[in-house]
This record gives structure tokens, sequence and C-alpha cells, in this order.
């Protein structure tokens, strides 16, 4: 017996047909006799550009004076960044941020006649720049070497290796590259122009006949920063705006932190550094009722502080064979690193920076991966989500020559998680070292474990 087949249930009203999704919608809610939602919201809405040209006219120009304005620049450049990094524990970034604002006289109210924020600040750090370049005996001059040298930054399983100059940008955008240069620009003069250097216009309101200044400049927003050093400690004065004072208190203790490897307690071991803010006073200057002056002076004395990779990351925990890309690492903590969709795997490098410290000069594929092969190391893929590739280490201590064939190379590739990786995929993909034999993608997750 031959089945006819049933009925389709007529679902879509006649006349539909050739008509697109919100076409069809705005048709249903016809027949039903409901208003459209959708057609009355867009009828609400206006365009700005037109509105402010014949509404309000007056208010363009203040709308043309706000986007133009560093302080706009500034706010859009730090939700970017809010988006791209996370911060990591303790948050020591912010703990100092606070404390110098806190000290910073800050308008309650929005007045209509202007208030000249000035605020002057110096800023004591104990470290010593000049030390640490003499110690780590690079060849190239001060200013390419702070610029350039590798800085590693987090917490336990989530690290971030990156040169300081991309580091500094990336996190403080508007300020930070500004400041490095500045830094690097005095531990470039010679010692012997800073006689020269005094009679540059002081401008802050501290003064020590013992400190030579050895280099000023400006920022983008006209904040005015002078480097001093002494033998053990760097000085930085610095006079604008509260706010940017305070970013630049972060990136001054991060780079001090930074600068650390010569005080290391732990010479062949890696170690965490993070910054303290020991001390930071603050006092009124005198009011100035005719000009709207609100001039407040701060001290902060910057310190740091070491602790053993063993004490936070438990010797169990297994995302640690990148140690064996560097000596002996110091690892700035309390700061924020690149979001991950994958946490707790280890250090976060570039694949041009990884296979250099790996010392190998090319990409090979062995067995259809991809591997980066250098005398004595080698980095295996073990697995990749959520655009990131994970990788392992395997380096011979003794400086033997390490093959494709080893046991240990062989069990890391049997535990590979995720698809398969080709060559030409690489340079798109983030990159992290370190083991990882469970896999789990929080992409979009609300409970990812920051």
């Amino acid at each position: 017996m031959d089945l006819e087949p049933a009925d389709e249930c007529e679902t879509t009203p006649k006349g539909t047909d050739g008509m697109s999704l919100g076409e069809k919608i705005a048709f249903w809610y016809s027949l039903a006799g409901v208003p459209d939602p959708d057609r009355e919201s867009q009828e609400e809405y206006i365009d700005l550009a037109e509105f402010l040209e014949t509404e309000i006219p007056q208010f363009s120009r203040f709308y043309e004076t706000l986007i133009a304005s560093p302080a706009y620049a500034w706010l859009v450049s730090t939700l970017r960044n809010q988006l791209s990094f996370t911060a990591t524990a303790p948050d020591q970034a912010l703990r100092i941020r606070r404390s110098v604002l806190e000290h910073v006289n800050l308008p309650k109210y929005i007045r209509r006649k202007p208030i000249r924020e000035s605020c002057n600040a110096r800023f004591m750090l104990d470290v010593d720049p000049l030390r640490f370049l003499r110690d780590q005996e690079y060849k190239e001059g001060p200013k390419e070497v702070i610029t350039q040298m590798i800085v590693i930054t987090g917490s336990e399983g989530n690290v971030y290796a990156t040169t300081c100059g991309e580091y500094m940008k990336a996190v403080w955008p508007q300020t930070g590259s500004r400041v490095l240069e500045l830094v690097g620009q005095a531990l470039e003069s010679p010692i012997n122009m800073a006689e020269e250097c005094k009679s540059l216009v002081a401008f802050s309101t501290f003064s020590d006949p013992n400190l030579l200044t050895l280099w000023q400049g400006q920022l983008s927003d006209q904040t005015i920063l002078s480097v001093r050093m002494t033998e053990s400690k760097l000085m930085v004065h610095a006079a604008g705006s509260g706010h940017v004072l305070a970013e630049i208190a972060e990136q001054l203790a991060w780079l001090g932190a930074a600068l650390m490897a010569y005080r290391t307690p732990y010479p062949r071991r890696p170690v965490y550094c993070y910054p303290v803010l020991q001390e930071c006073t603050s006092r009124l200057g005198e009011s100035q009722r005719e000009s709207g002056a609100n001039d407040v002076f701060i001290d902060c004395h910057i310190g740091f502080e070491f602790e053993g990779v063993d004490a936070i990351l438990p010797k169990t925990d297994e995302p640690r064979c990148w140690y064996n890309l560097f000596g002996n690492p110091v690892i700035v903590m309390g700061y924020p690193i690149p979001r991950r969709s994958i946490p707790d795997t280890g250090l976060e490098i570039s694949l041009e920076m990884m296979a250099t410290l790996a010392r190998a000069r090319r990409i090979t594929t062995w067995d259809n991966r991809p591997f980066i092969k250098g005398h004595s190391t080698m980095l295996v893929p073990t697995g990749n989500g959520g655009g990131i590739v994970l990788w392992h280490l395997f380096f011979q201590e003794g400086g033997d020559y390490i093959s494709y064939e080893d046991p240990q190379v062989r069990q890391a590739q049997a535990s590979f998680t995720g698809s398969h990786i080709r060559l030409a995929d690489l340079a798109k993909m983030r990159h992290v070292v370190g083991w990882c034999t469970n896999v789990k993608n929080w992409t979009g997750g609300c409970s990812i474990p920051w």
C-alpha cells in the first residue's frame, strides 16, 4: 500500500515568499494587530551629527573639543585595555594607583569655573638601573636595552613575556612609551653632562643638592618629568594632573621590579618580585583663589619584595617547563596580562621570541606536527583551542642532543588535545609554553577562573 505524505501544517502565512526574516516578522505583527516594537524603536533614533548641527549648534563645538582632548583619548584607551587585559593577584598596580589618588585633592563637584589642577610628585624607587645594566653585561646602549629587554609579568600559571617597550605601550598606551623613553635617555646620558643638566628649569618643590637631574621632558598632555639618580635609587619628579601621576607611579613601580635581577635572593632560580608603596605622603600648597589653583605635593617611596615561586605555585603543578628558557627569571607580580581563553597553562610568548630563546632557527614538521627544535631544546605542541597553541619545552640540562624519537616527546604527542595545527596558522595564533594534559576552553563562559 502506497503511503501518501501527510498534509504539512501551514506555519507560514501566504504571500511571504521572498520576504526577508525582518519583513516576515513585521507582516506577522500586522496580521495580529500588534505594533512592531522594532519599528517604533527605530523611529525614536536620531542622527547625532544632524541633531548637533540643527538643534544645538553650539554643542557641536563642545563635542569636537571633548573627543580631541587627551582625557577622552585616555578614557578610550583605558576601556580597550580593560577588555584585552586582566589583572593578576595580588593587584599591586591597582593598590599603587589608589594610594596615589588618595593624596590628590580632586574636586568633589563639577564647577562652571575651571579649576587648575596642579600636582607635583616625587617617586623614589629602591632600584639601581645602572647596576642592573652592569650585571647583565649587555653590549647595547642603555636606552636600547631597557626598551628591548624581555620582562615576565604575572603570577602562578598565568604569566606573559614580552619586551619592556611593548608592555609599556600596550598597558599604558597614552604615556608608557614616553615615560620609558625619558628613563632610557637618562640612563644613556654621560655622568659628566650632569652639571649641564642642573641648569634645566626646576619645577618641583622637592630639592636635594645630592641629586643630579639627568634628563627632563614632557608627555603628550604637558606633564613634566625629571629623572634623577643616586648610587642606589631612581628618582622621578613629575608635575601634572593627579590621574596621570597615578599612572606614572604604576609604570615606574613595574619597571623597577623588572630591573631587580641584580638583587634576587635566588640567583639561579625563578623568583617573583612585586613593588610595594612603602610610604606616600602629601601636603597642600597655598590656595590661589584668583587663579583657581589647587596645588598638591606628593612624596612616594616605592620598595620591592621577593617571593620564591614554590611559595605560590606548588611543585606538583605542571606548567613550569618554560623556566628553562631563562637563566634566573624575575617575574613581576601584580600587573595585568592579556586575557586567555585557556587559563593556568604557563607562559604566553610570541612565536619569534619563543624560537629565539630555544635557539631554534626554523619550525620543522615531524609526524605531521610542527616542532621548534634546537640542539638541546625542543618545543612540542600539546594542545590548542580558543586561538591559543600550547607547547611543552624539552630541555637537556647537560647540553646533549635531543632527538625527535625521544620517549618523552612521544608521550607529549600522545597527550595532544585539539585540532590539527598547520604551519601557516601558527603565525596567526597566540602561544603559551607550559605542559597541559587537560585543556578546557573557557571562551564566552561566565565562570572563567581568573
